[in-house]
């Protein structure tokens, strides 16, 4: 392991952990906001589905 290698490597576990740290925040914002969200979701794909079933193909 040369010296730019293990640069390398301590800049990517700092990284690593860096990003685990913050999927950890982002997952339990998510899960406060995913109730709220839902509801929106599930009308969008009622929508789709309606639009889908209107089409016809030719």
């Amino acid at each position: 392991m040369t010296k730019s290698d293990k640069n390398l490597y301590h800049f990517s576990q700092a990284h690593f952990e860096r990003q685990r740290a913050l999927i950890k925040v982002v997952s339990s914002d998510t899960a406060k906001t995913e109730a709220s969200i839902e509801p929106t979701y599930n009308l969008r794909s009622n929508y789709h589905q309606q639009s889908d079933q209107n089409r016809t193909f030719m």
